[in-house]
């Protein structure tokens, strides 16, 4: 099954027969007053219980006028598709991708410049900055953890290239339980050269490392700094499956109409290594495709 969140819901596509079901749109909880979820980013699995984990921009916390400035973390069933909120971590400032490590969830503090890492048992809290700011400087939105190493995606805004930070994740947890650390100076620095507007982090099963060009939609390999895979549209989200590779794509959009939901999503499947595609689905009036996961069991 692969999951894929977007800016107007969490959908679910059954890969063998190309069945697509919304389990979670914008309004994830009753009540009439209740505001909207500002779109679903970050999702990976959740070990502890086997389930999906998916992160959405909420309101509130310091900033209660800013949009995204805490994190809801939704639990999903993958084989009931059953939903539930697993915790909720204020002060993360426009979340993009997550990852799970141990008893913590990493989540992209995008709006911040850093990492939060939380514990949703104990509700520990741990920093790791990136630099001195605490601005969107280096727009941290891609996280990966490979082979006990760390990796974050520097997407930079176009302002400078793209770069990625490393380093092995042990050493990375046991600075941060000590202290709020700076990811920028204990990290080695991979530059992306003219990569620009970058999302996402996907080990193939060779060990090959890829990301997307979104503006530019090209998926390419980071080692090789090689383009592997040119699109039209905006082009975010990969996941690798038996079958071959799955491609996020949307329609371009400004920031404030990504939540429109005239605007379709789409994912498309690509044999691999050969950039052939394998099938397409439209998902309707889901906005902008963010993230995407594959899973083959449940």
């Amino acid at each position: 099954m692969l999951f894929v969140t977007t800016s107007n819901g969490v959908y679910c596509l059954n890969t063998e027969h190309l069945g697509v079901r919304r389990i979670l749109g914008r309004k994830h909880t009753r009540g009439l007053f209740k505001p909207r979820s500002r779109g679903y980013f970050g999702i990976t699995r959740h070990p502890p219980t086997k389930r999906v984990l998916v992160a959405s921009r909420e309101t509130g916390g310091s900033l209660p006028s800013k949009l995204g400035t805490k994190a809801s973390l939704h639990l999903i069933h993958p084989r009931t598709l059953e939903t539930k909120v697993l915790a909720t971590v204020n002060e993360v400032h426009d979340v993009h991708q997550i990852a799970w490590y141990g008893d913590y969830v990493l989540l992209t503090d995008t709006g911040k410049n850093r990492l939060v890492v939380f514990n949703p048992d104990s509700n520990e809290r741990l920093v790791a900055n990136i630099g001195a700011g605490r601005q969107d400087i280096n727009h941290v939105n891609a996280i990966l953890i490979r082979d006990d190493i760390l990796y974050v995606g520097l997407n930079n805004r176009g302002v400078q290239p793209a770069a990625v930070l490393h380093m092995p994740i042990g050493e990375f947890m046991d600075a941060a339980r000590k202290k709020e650390i700076d990811l920028a100076t204990l990290a080695h620095r991979m530059e992306l050269d003219d990569a620009e507007h970058t999302h996402d982090l996907e080990p193939d099963s060779d060990g090959r490392l890829l990301a997307c060009k979104s503006y530019d939609g090209i998926v390419f390999e980071l080692g090789a700094k090689q383009d592997w895979l040119k699109l039209d549209g905006w082009t975010r989200g990969l996941a690798f499956s038996p079958a071959g590779l799955w491609v996020g794509n949307s329609e371009f959009a400004d920031r404030k109409q990504r939540h429109d939901e005239q605007l379709d999503g789409s994912v498309s499947l690509y044999a691999w290594p050969e950039p052939v595609r394998k099938d397409h689905i439209v998902l309707h009036g889901a906005g902008q495709v963010n993230d995407l996961l594959y899973l083959d069991d449940g």
